[in-house]
């Protein structure tokens, strides 16, 4: 939102002893936002009013709707549905950002405090002075280019046998940045079972939650809460073995010096599908689903 005020002074002459002056003020606001995020209250109402916003949460409470396969029959991708549940939110450059903050502090204390750390630390468990700690010494002639998890400062380990290093938090955060891309997600656990989410990236620039992403962790925290959202569904993990796939559609692609484009796709995708599968990228796992979400809402308690 965007206010401007504005004064305006204006003197003029013209026949002899004639002139004239006036003064205008006055003030303009600016609402910017979207067109997906102003028009939204309108259309859920409507969606309302005319039925077509069926609410899922009482269904998707059910392992068994998750196991029988219902989950795939009832509900094709693009459906639209309203879901509340419990959630979390996640995003790497957050927690790349905390555990900088985290080795800042450490290494801070280790300088001021030192019998903090009498009894955990060992006289070699962290970096030696002037040299790279260990595993982070790049090859030769290979460009090297930044990562969120180089944040993360050198200092001193601690924890038994010192376990807790800048590698061991660095480490995390790689996973973490591999598992869900940089970004705000959002996985609510609308039943028992753990491992069945529906899984959804908050798209930045949109005013789901109007703040950044620093502040909701500040404000929410990391424990799930009952969130609702409103969205399309986008798309089912695929069912599968955990096996790694067979290069052969893949090699089919490379037949008689040419590219086959189709087959090419279709073997690399087996591969994603088989990563996403054992967790490795950044989509549902079976039987889990994406979510497309248009609104993300926060219950409001009214205490007790």
């Amino acid at each position: 939102m965007r206010r401007t005020e504005k004064t305006t002074k204006a003197t003029t002459g013209g026949i002899k002893s004639v002139a004239s002056h006036e003064r205008n003020w006055g003030s303009e606001e600016y609402v910017q936002k979207s067109l997906a995020d102003a028009i939204y209250s309108d259309l859920e109402e409507i969606l309302e009013v005319n039925q077509l916003l069926p609410e899922v949460s009482e269904t998707l409470a059910s392992s068994d709707f998750w196991e029988d396969g219902s989950l795939q029959r009832e509900f094709p991708p693009g459906m639209l549905m309203r879901l509340t549940g419990q959630g979390a939110l996640f995003d790497a450059r957050y927690i790349a950002k905390l555990f900088a903050g985290i080795g800042s502090t450490i290494l801070g204390l280790s300088k001021i405090a030192p019998q903090l750390f009498e009894s955990t630390l060992s006289s070699n468990s962290g970096p030696s002075k002037g040299k790279r700690p260990p595993g982070r010494k790049p090859e030769i002639n290979t460009p090297r280019f930044e990562q969120i998890e180089d944040e993360i400062s050198n200092f001193p380990a601690f924890g038994e046998e010192g376990q807790v290093s800048q590698d061991f938090l660095r480490a995390f955060v790689q996973i973490a940045r591999g598992v869900f891309r940089p970004g705000l997600h959002l996985s609510l656990l609308p039943c028992d079972n753990r491992a069945y989410a529906v899984n959804m990236r908050l798209q930045e620039g949109r005013r789901y939650l109007e703040s950044d992403p620093e502040i909701l962790f500040a404000q929410y925290g990391f424990s799930p809460q009952e969130w609702t959202v409103v969205g399309t569904l986008g798309s089912h993990a695929p069912a599968g073995s955990n096996e790694v796939p067979d290069s052969v559609e893949l090699s089919d692609a490379f037949e008689d010096g040419d590219i086959n484009r189709n087959r090419f796709a279709q073997g690399v995708n087996s591969f994603v599908e088989y990563f996403a599968r054992i967790g490795f990228a950044d989509l549902p796992q079976f039987p889990s689903f994406s979510l497309v979400p248009l609104a993300v809402y926060r219950t409001i308690s009214t205490g007790g």
